[in-house]
């Protein structure tokens, strides 16, 4: 049996239809299930053990369906009709897509409740991916068998200011021999982590980075990078600000000589996140990546409440102001913005030992 799932949206869209994937493998344990969505997910995408292949598909583009017709079609992309046309004209022998759209439904359970208006059952807080860890790769090269990190991944594509001037020959520039922004190597994928996290009393994790990150893929929901500076100032050396190639300047800014991630590979920030102490950041894909992970978190929210996008269970924290907004507006939401940085580094004193991580800065509020 072959199943065809088209979900071709972005990296908190692909993990929130997680539960609803594992649905259709319980409901059909022997089918191949595909999964149409965009290449670049493809690391995340290896890594959710109810899909079989990633059939490249960008947004509503014509789905590239080769052979026979699929058994069943499930669209879990959205209302329709673009959608549901795209599975259409694969000629599916069954197709399951909304007949009705209700409003105001978590991501999560609208797509669970899709399959079990099906017969197929679906459990919303099916949302775990398993921590990745391969121990073995750390101990190489050093006899007390650490990997030197300080208990960090060993992601290339991470940048600390301080191995400026070591053996690789560069003095006084970056690692790429340059001398202006930070901009990440190429990441070849060859990420080494080390032991699981361990989890305190609390939820609170040892080891590990703090990762902040800014970014947003629209302005609304995009924080000011002058209150992420602050957060990140306070939360002291162990951050880490992380973001994508095209926010390169927004991840300097933020950052003001702390480490960053600039680019890389997916495979290489979901792991980042997997085993970090806590991640700050704001209605973005990386705030799924840490519930995917139970890592804990402090989301930022606006224009969008956290009762339709927002983690429902674990060591997280949702900061929202009650103020709806347009989603695809260019400037910061008034909601998000009603949000202080002062509120952030009080939300943040639980899960990081009590506090004793934070700057004097950060215990002073």
């Amino acid at each position: 049996m072959n199943i065809l799932v088209l979900r071709a949206l972005g990296l908190g869209d692909l993990l929130t239809a997680v539960p609803a994937l594992r649905a259709l493998r319980r409901a059909y344990p022997a089918a191949v299930i595909t999964l149409a969505a965009p290449t670049w997910l493809k690391d995340a995408v290896d890594r959710i053990d109810a899909v079989d292949r990633l059939l490249p598909t960008p947004e509503l583009a014509p789905i590239p369906w080769q052979g026979p017709p699929p058994d069943l079609a499930v669209n879990l992309h959205g209302r329709g009709p673009q959608s549901t046309q795209l599975l259409r004209a694969v000629h599916p022998r069954q197709l399951i897509t909304h007949t009705k759209w209700v409003a105001g439904q978590h991501e999560v359970d609208r797509w669970c409740r899709l399959l079990q208006d099906h017969g197929i059952p679906a459990d919303p807080a099916d949302l775990r991916l398993d921590t990745p860890n391969r121990a073995d790769e750390r101990t190489r090269g050093h006899p007390d068998g650490s990997d030197g990190s300080g208990g960090w991944p060993e992601d290339p594509a991470v940048f600390r200011p301080d191995s400026l001037d070591h053996a690789d020959g560069h003095t006084g520039g970056y690692p790429d021999g340059s001398r202006g922004s930070r901009r990440s190597p190429a990441d070849p994928g060859d990420l080494r982590v080390g032991e699981p996290d361990r989890v305190g009393v609390g939820g609170e994790r040892s080891g590990g980075p703090v990762v902040v990150h800014p970014g947003a893929s629209h302005g609304s929901r995009r924080w000011p990078a002058e209150r992420y500076a602050e957060v990140a100032r306070a939360l002291g050396p162990d951050v880490v600000v992380t973001g994508s190639a095209a926010e390169a300047e927004l991840v300097e800014s933020v950052a003001q000589g702390l480490p960053v991630r600039i680019g890389g590979s997916l495979g290489g920030l979901l792991d980042l996140v997997a085993h970090a102490r806590l991640v700050v950041c704001g209605d973005t894909g990386v705030a799924h990546v840490a519930t995917a992970y139970g890592t804990p978190s402090v989301v930022l929210f606006g224009p969008v409440s956290p009762a339709l996008w927002g983690p429902r269970a674990g060591p997280h924290k949702a900061l929202w102001h009650g103020r709806s907004g347009d989603t695809f507006a260019h400037e910061p939401d008034p909601g998000l913005l009603a949000i202080s940085a002062d509120q952030v580094l009080e939300e943040v004193k639980p899960w990081l030992h009590n506090g004793s991580s934070l700057s004097a800065r950060a215990t002073s509020v």
